[in-house]
């Protein structure tokens, strides 16, 4: 197993778990200490104890989960049904001991399933330091290493201004894009814009729309 160094003071579970999400296949960092940061605030060490154990593109159930982690199945049962249901930092599939989990790329991903939310005022004090955490990793431009040419990507169009005639995008009959003439479906019409929520929380600021937003066109 593959082992990071150089971090003292970091417990190995959440270097694990750091050097999970630092896959190139998610489009990952570099194992940094912005990285670590985040890491270490979505994540107790004893949740990483068992969170180091779910993969990338591997689900896995939680039977399976503690059998790699050495832990009690009702404890890792717990840990992982809080982290995928109230916390939103993990991915699950199925129910009851079916359930399966994985982790997501940061972003897109980790990002938007822990920030988008209905209702504004079920944002806590751990989204906001989730939200300024986010920022300073993104901000060290390690996404930059996968752009090498233009892609085709999301781009976010505050729906609610552009055209008010229409309440929200229906997710069965998407929106018809201006630039391309082609029908874009919506996959959450009823989540607010997880971009604009960022700069609300970190003070950054933005003027658009926070309310709807939908995958339109290419960057």
């Amino acid at each position: 197993m593959k082992r990071v160094r150089g971090y003292p003071g970091v417990s190995e579970a959440h270097l694990a778990v750091a050097l999970n999400y630092s896959n190139t296949h998610l489009l990952g960092p570099p194992v940094c200490r912005e990285l670590i940061s985040l890491v270490e605030h979505m994540y107790t060490e004893e949740e990483a104890e068992i969170v180091q154990h779910v993969k990338p593109m591997r689900v896995r159930t939680a039977v399976a989960i503690s059998g790699k982690s050495g832990r009690p199945y009702d404890e890792v049962k717990g840990v992982l049904d809080r982290l995928a249901h109230e916390r939103h930092v993990i991915l699950s599939f199925g129910k009851g001991d079916r359930e399966r989990y994985l982790i997501l790329p940061l972003v897109p991903g980790t990002f938007e399933m822990t920030l988008m939310r209905p209702d504004p005022d079920t944002v806590t004090d751990w989204n906001r330091r989730f939200a300024s955490l986010f920022e300073e990793l993104f901000s060290t431009g390690y996404i930059t290493e996968y752009m090498k040419k233009p892609t085709d990507s999301v781009r976010y169009l505050p729906v609610g201004e552009v055209i008010p005639s229409l309440r929200r995008p229906s997710p069965r009959t998407g929106w018809r894009s201006y630039w391309t003439g082609t029908t874009t479906s919506v996959s959450r019409p009823a989540s607010a814009a997880s971009c604009r929520r960022l700069t609300a929380m970190t003070a950054a600021g933005c003027s658009r729309s926070a309310r709807w937003s939908a995958n339109m066109s290419p960057l």
